[in-house]
């Protein structure tokens, strides 16, 4: 069951062991095109305030600062991964897996999968509307990183974003990746 739910949830594979890869499903339809890189952390001029949006044919977002990068892929289950150069060890993570099921059904079997992987919940999901679109939400824990999780389930389709930060507190945690989940936008 771990290398099934490993597949639908790609953030939790950013937590496990290798245990987690070669679960035989196929890559999901109509996976994104890759990106240009975006990395402005080496333009000692730029605004620290300054924003960087980001788009594919499925949902878009903006990142709050310039320190973020944009990354291959980790698997054929994530569309888009970026890294914090400011921030070591964070990221944002989106996905797009076909599910037919409700919102709650897709956060339960996360965090099953979450659980199977040693991570461990802290407090309760709650729902939340992020642009006219009702999510799910759910905070994880595993070693000293914490791991927010946005869940929604869209025409057919589960959607996954979630924000890793690594050794920081809560509160600084959860200012460094709220933003970027309310500027989540379907399309």
């Amino acid at each position: 069951m771990k290398n099934k739910l490993a597949y639908l949830f790609p953030f939790v594979l950013m937590a496990c062991s290798g245990a987690c890869s070669g679960n035989g499903y196929p890559p999901p339809p109509d996976p994104p095109q890759p990106q240009p890189e975006v990395d402005a952390s080496s333009d000692a001029d730029a605004d620290e305030d300054a924003t960087y949006p980001y788009s594919n044919a499925y949902y878009k977002f903006v990142l709050p600062s310039h320190f973020w990068k944009q990354n291959n892929p980790m698997n054929n289950s994530t569309d888009v991964y970026f890294s914090s150069s400011a921030d070591g060890g964070s990221a944002f993570i989106g996905s797009r897996q076909e599910f037919i099921g409700t919102n709650d059904q897709f956060l339960l079997l996360y965090i099953r999968s979450a659980k199977e992987d040693g991570m461990v919940v802290m407090g309760q999901s709650k729902s939340l509307e992020i642009n006219g679109k009702k999510f799910s939400s759910v905070l994880l824990n595993k070693q000293n990183s914490l791991f927010w999780i946005w869940i929604t389930v869209h025409k057919g389709y589960g959607y996954a974003f979630g924000c890793k930060t690594q050794d920081m507190p809560e509160d600084k945690s959860a200012a460094l990746c709220a933003p970027i989940a309310m500027s989540v936008e379907l399309l």
